[in-house]
């Protein structure tokens, strides 16, 4: 089953469509809340479609392809 909260993001008011991506990516990736909030762009490649993470339980860091939608999201 598919399921898209970007539709739904347009009733969730003025930070709706930040909050979704967000709630993506840290799905999608299984991200920690700390190494969403201490995601910057720099780590994140929007050309070849790439998100370097930094692990923070083992430490080591991770390279993520960053699919269509998600990518949209964050253009």
């Amino acid at each position: 089953m598919r399921f898209s909260l970007f539709p739904l993001s347009e009733t969730l008011g003025s930070d709706g469509h930040r909050d979704a991506t967000l709630i993506i990516l840290t799905y999608r990736h299984g991200l920690r809340v700390s190494e969403l909030v201490s995601l910057r762009w720099d780590q994140v490649d929007l050309r070849q479609g790439l998100m370097h993470i930094n692990r923070l339980k083992q430490g080591n860091p991770s390279v993520h392809p960053i699919r269509s939608p998600e990518l949209r999201a964050l253009c």
